[in-house]
């Protein structure tokens, strides 16, 4: 049972034979896969693939790129769309405005928590400013998608009840010290993402390609499961046990 944490499939589709692309993917298996729209204009594309997949799982939010798209007119049509969760949001320190990112960022945090959402959550270079929101606030069960804060970070995110994704870039070399603190992670905190069509995997790991070889395709979940399980040492089964598990447990 593959479950894909975190992607934007609704944009994948628009690069390359969409229909190509869902056939690759729903040959791997997969079960559930948590399809993110990052600002108005992708929400009808995710909710219409909603409608037409039982494992799209939808997930609407203002990403921390577009804080400044946030208004109570956006907000009020976010509510009308809460069959879906939360996402994806957070806190970017390479967008602009850091301050204006933390006011949407918490006003979409307590919508998630008020309604029983789950909400994926974004971060970059501002893990201190996220840590110090989620612990002022009432949470939801949520995702830290592609986490790559630090390992003494881990503890305190665990605490507040973080779930800690694992994406495929990861497994490039470079990022060897993400790989050593998702080691240190327990494992029914762990989750598996591709972030299609970004984050791609290395391409001698990829097991499918998009038109586009800048692009991830979403079919690749596999090959990030199977990437996790050799660094952890476990079966890629068990693994999958695991996942599925925890994945339960978020959205219950």
């Amino acid at each position: 049972m593959w479950i894909d944490a975190h992607n934007h499939l609704h944009a994948v589709l628009g690069h390359g034979n969409a229909d190509s692309v869902l056939a690759e993917l729903q040959a791997t298996g997969i079960a559930a896969s948590l399809v993110n729209a990052t600002q108005p204009s992708d929400w009808p594309a995710v909710a219409e693939l909603a409608s037409r997949h039982s494992w799209v799982i939808p997930a609407f939010g203002i990403h921390p790129w577009h804080a400044e798209r946030w208004s109570p007119d956006v907000c009020s049509r976010l509510q009308q769309l809460l069959r879906g969760h939360i996402g994806e949001i957070g806190l970017d320190a390479c967008a602009p405005d850091l301050r204006r990112q933390r006011a949407v960022f918490r006003e979409q945090l307590a919508l998630a928590h008020r309604h029983g959402l789950c909400a994926s959550i974004h971060c970059v270079r501002a893990w201190g400013p996220l840590l110090e929101d989620l612990s002022a606030h009432p949470l939801p069960p949520f995702i830290l998608h592609g986490y790559s804060g630090s390992v003494e970070m881990v503890k305190p995110f665990a605490a507040l009840g973080a779930r800690f994704s694992f994406a495929g870039s990861f497994l490039h070399a470079r990022r060897s010290k993400v790989r050593d603190t998702f080691r240190q992670i327990p494992q029914d905190r762990l989750l598996v993402e591709t972030d299609s069509p970004h984050s791609p995997l290395p391409s001698e790991l990829a097991s499918h390609k998009m038109e586009d070889a800048k692009w991830n395709h979403p079919a690749n979940i596999i090959a990030v499961y199977r990437g996790l399980s050799a660094l952890l040492e476990t079966r890629v089964e068990t693994l999958a046990a695991q996942i599925a598990d925890n994945f339960a447990k978020l959205l219950r």
